[in-house]
């Protein structure tokens, strides 16, 4: 109960909102080799910028004045085929929040096209990312604290899978093959410090 005369007295500390960005693409590796994975064109996104398809896009503001965010075309892929996939996270705050902690959920589902993978999976250094696999079952990838993720840095996460061949999805899909469903959902955390 507070009277007249009590003195009450707090510090309330509002932890400032994290602004990310989370790009999901794919491309056919022609040799299935890992230096395909580094390669910075030829990835394919759902919506891309009318300026430059390697820049993924949810809006027509993010691609800048005068351009717009287009739908693109499926990525149509022959079984037996390679596929590279990368997960980029991109800090775009405005108020100048670090992100001293990044958590990345993937849930990744073969559907049964998949023959192995994912391999070759390269993370950023720090990142802890177990069990990463095809199972359905989600994986979790973290960015310890001790690299924050400051604004305007990105990290990036990359895989990759080859597909069954055409004889073996034959015999799995006699009528349509079905889509990989691949989701991935991106958690951060800001600094908390009052100062």
């Amino acid at each position: 109960t507070v009277t007249s005369g009590d003195l009450c007295a707090a510090e309330a500390c509002f932890r400032p909102p994290c602004a990310v960005y989370v790009e999901k693409q794919v491309r056919c590796l022609d040799t299935c080799s890992d230096a395909e994975l580094n390669a910075a064109d030829g990835w394919h996104c759902d919506k891309a910028c009318s300026n430059d398809a390697n820049k993924c896009c949810d809006v027509n503001a993010d691609c800048g004045a005068g351009q717009t965010c287009d739908q693109q075309p499926a990525l149509e892929v022959a079984p037996g085929a390679c596929l590279g996939y990368r997960i980029r996270v991109t800090n775009i705050s405005t108020t100048g929040v670090s992100l001293p902690s990044l958590k990345i959920t993937d849930t990744m589902s073969n559907t049964g096209v998949f023959q192995s993978g994912p391999a070759s999976v390269m993370l950023p250094t720090g990142w802890v990312c177990p069990n990463f696999n095809w199972d359905g079952v989600q994986v979790t990838c973290t960015l310890p604290g001790a690299n924050p993720l400051d604004p305007g840095e990105n990290e990036t996460i990359k895989f990759k899978s080859e597909l069954k061949d055409p004889a073996q999805m034959d015999a799995m899909f006699p009528g349509a093959i079905p889509d990989p469903v691949n989701t991935v959902v991106v958690n951060g955390s800001s600094s908390d410090d009052c100062g």
